[in-house]
């Protein structure tokens, strides 16, 4: 239940605009009353918030089996019933002298009616009140509080400053030899560590993890096992060279050389020339809690997601015809990255 939830006010002040966002989502399917039963609403052991259930509209037709869509904003009574929500939850977890949220509290029982709005604009107001007494630039939707003809915020869902701490973290892998070859030559490696530790004072979560991927060069010959060989020789750097201190850019370096270093060995022994040798691309990122190093060979790609900027590529290709968009020119086709592991004994990375 989310009376027996301990939060930082931070992450209060997002479950505010995890529901302020929800409730403008399901205006057209009518079920923001899923938000106002107490016993609806629960909080994970991640300190995820959630609901049990949609509750529609009574005179919705979707709890009889169909779906009615309607464009009618709500009237000031569902704010309302929102902002009494949020001043429950303030009652119930308001931190000791937490002096924001005690504002936020007064600021939020002040108007006798009040908009989605001028909800937004409190918690924006929050944010930057919490971001300073922090030391932090607060981003989001606070810098923007205009509405568009609908009377609902025209930025995107928000992002609004966290607790210093890791709330959740999940990892999975596939990969898939594609419509162009007959045989797969990717391998990749996530190998993380983590401790939960639950108590009445809070959910407190430490990771450390080594993600990577490896892309055998197609037209070389065994590049599945050129992807295997540095997957492998990586995996076995990290486990030796990290121990209480997170690794460093150096140390990221050397450990693509060391397995740049065993395929350029692996191939020298086999005295393979040109296409003959074996060669792999290599991505790499290792993470301890909130900390994180990425390095990367070749042409295979590392991106964030964030609700503000979409989708992000944070590498950039070494390849040719990256290289020649980098000068002005066109690149035409997908050629042969310049740097892979193996080529050459001596390697730059980035």
């Amino acid at each position: 239940m989310l009376s027996q939830a301990t939060v930082h006010p931070q992450l209060l002040v997002n479950w505010f605009q995890q529901t302020l966002d929800f409730a403008v989502t399901c205006i057209p399917w009518q079920c923001g009353e899923s938000l106002f039963s107490a016993d609806n609403i629960r909080v994970e052991h991640q300190q995820i918030l959630c609901l049990e259930r949609l509750c529609f509209a009574q005179n919705n037709e979707m709890a009889a089996g169909r779906l009615t869509i309607t464009n009618h904003l709500p009237d000031s009574t569902f704010w309302h019933q929102l902002r009494e929500l949020w001043l429950d939850w303030l009652a119930q977890l308001l931190p000791d002298h937490d002096q924001a949220l005690s504002l936020l509290a007064r600021r939020l029982a002040e108007p006798e009616t009040i908009s989605q709005a001028q909800l937004q604009k409190c918690l924006s107001d929050v944010n930057q009140w919490l971001a300073q007494a922090a030391g932090l630039q607060a981003w989001g939707p606070a810098a923007d509080h205009s509405t568009g003809s609908s009377g609902l915020s025209d930025g995107g869902p928000a992002t609004v400053i966290l607790p210093d701490q890791l709330l959740a973290i999940a990892a999975f892998g596939q990969t898939d030899e594609g419509r162009d070859r007959h045989h797969n030559e990717d391998y990749f490696v996530i190998d993380q560590q983590i401790l939960e530790t639950t108590s009445p004072a809070g959910h407190h979560l430490t990771v450390r993890g080594l993600y990577l991927l490896c892309d055998g060069m197609g037209g070389h010959a065994s590049g599945e096992v050129a992807s295997a060989l540095a997957a492998d020789t990586l995996t076995q750097y990290f486990d030796t060279h990290w121990q209480e201190e997170f690794p460093d850019e150096s140390t990221m370096t050397e450990a693509i050389y060391a397995a740049n270093h065993a395929l350029f060995a692996a191939n020298e022994a086999q005295a393979g020339t040109g296409s003959g040798r074996m060669g792999t691309t290599a991505v790499v990122a290792i993470i301890q809690n909130t900390d994180i190093q990425i390095a990367h060979v070749g042409d295979s790609r590392m991106y964030r997601l964030t609700h503000k900027q979409g989708l992000e590529q944070l590498t950039v290709d070494h390849e040719v015809g990256q290289r020649e968009i980098q000068r002005g020119g066109c690149a035409r086709s997908r050629l042969c990255p310049p740097r892979c592991l193996s080529i050459n004994p001596s390697l730059r990375t980035s």
